[in-house]
């Protein structure tokens, strides 16, 4: 659900990391599965898309790939009268984007990375870097063959983490104080095993669609 107005862009990214824009008031309006994205925009080199946001052109957005790399960008850096789109990250075959971030930039304080192996790495948002397009710094330190989950940025210092506990049950770990500095590091380390074998799904505020303003 993307909250915007008809004028503004809405951004497809799609596997290999090439942005499409189309304009919310162009979206079919109507209930139901609506249009495939795939009709609205000429999706190139067999890729499928994978995220979509929307917002005008000075919105601050954070874009990370599964190989441990991102970037801090706008919105705007995405945009494109194309129909093909525009190239916009820069990944290895192996790799996907992960979800991008939508944030406020009053309230980003720090950024978190997980890991699919159940790493957590937290460090300053300052360490991060904003670019127009293409591969970023390296977020997370990853293993051969490892990727990265998720990341989130973080209005202070505590943070949720998704995942299932040994039974293979769901459950959201909180982190806080002294849990929380545990976790704390520079850009590019590994991070640190989360706690109990938690093996993680993700951050609840992505999966809930949390207003990056609150």
């Amino acid at each position: 659900l993307l909250k915007c107005r008809t004028v503004d862009p809405v951004v497809f990214l799609d596997s290999k990391g090439r942005a499409y824009t189309v304009t919310a008031g162009d979206l079919p309006p109507a209930r139901g599965d609506g249009a495939p994205a795939s009709s609205l925009v000429d999706v190139q080199d067999g890729a499928r898309i994978m995220h979509a946001l929307a917002g005008k052109a000075d919105l601050p957005v954070m874009v990370a790939s599964s190989g441990g790399y991102g970037f801090l960008c706008k919105l705007g850096d995405m945009t494109s009268n194309r129909k093909a789109g525009r190239e916009f990250m820069t990944i290895e075959a192996s790799e996907v984007p992960l979800a991008p971030v939508v944030y406020a930039e009053s309230s980003a304080k720090m950024v978190a990375a997980l890991s699919a192996m159940g790493r957590l790495l937290v460090f300053d948002v300052a360490e991060m870097r904003s670019v127009a397009r293409g591969r970023g710094v390296i977020i997370m330190g990853l293993d051969p063959g490892e990727t990265m989950l998720a990341v989130t940025l973080l209005p202070g210092r505590s943070v949720k983490v998704l995942g299932t506990g040994r039974a293979g049950k769901e459950r959201t770990v909180d982190l806080s104080g002294e849990k929380f500095d545990h976790y704390v590091g520079r850009r590019a380390r590994m991070g640190r095993v989360l706690p109990d074998k938690l093996k993680p799904i993700g951050f609840p505020e992505l999966a809930a669609g949390k207003d990056p303003e609150k």
